[in-house]
């Protein structure tokens, strides 16, 4: 991803994305991922494929309820399972993993969180692909 493409996202999503998120997008590909399969939907890395994502998701929200505009969505596992950042609260940089069949509710995110940061999520894909190769 280039620096215009994290500047689409922001200007037709109306956000503000933090700075620890572009900068891993704008490292992806990552070094590793040529060895192992590392976030291949988990950490979208295609601007409109972003944007449309977030817009499906706001417009239709989720489970019937609506989608906060500070959800971000910045994956996904077969579009059933979304990964997203807080955008109002990113201090934490955590970032949360929500199934299809999860019932959601803002009160109680802190059960949703995936990893404490985006260093973290990358080195539990590298983790997991390491187990899928290694059996």
């Amino acid at each position: 991803m280039k620096p215009n493409d994290i500047a689409k996202i922001e200007n037709e999503l109306d956000i503000e994305l933090p700075s620890t998120y572009k900068k891993l997008v704008l490292n992806h590909p990552f070094e590793n991922e040529k060895k192992f399969r590392i976030a291949c939907n988990v950490i979208l890395n295609d601007a409109t494929k972003i944007i449309d994502l977030n817009n499906t998701i706001r417009n239709r929200g989720f489970q019937n309820k609506g989608w906060d505009k500070s959800y971000f969505i910045i994956g996904h596992l077969s579009m059933k399972h979304f990964y997203f950042i807080n955008l109002n609260d990113m201090e934490k940089e955590y970032i949360y993993f929500l199934e299809t069949s999860d019932k959601f509710n803002a009160k109680n995110i802190s059960k949703l969180i995936a990893a404490d940061s985006f260093e973290d999520l990358v080195g539990n894909q590298i983790d997991f692909q390491n187990i899928l190769n290694n059996p």
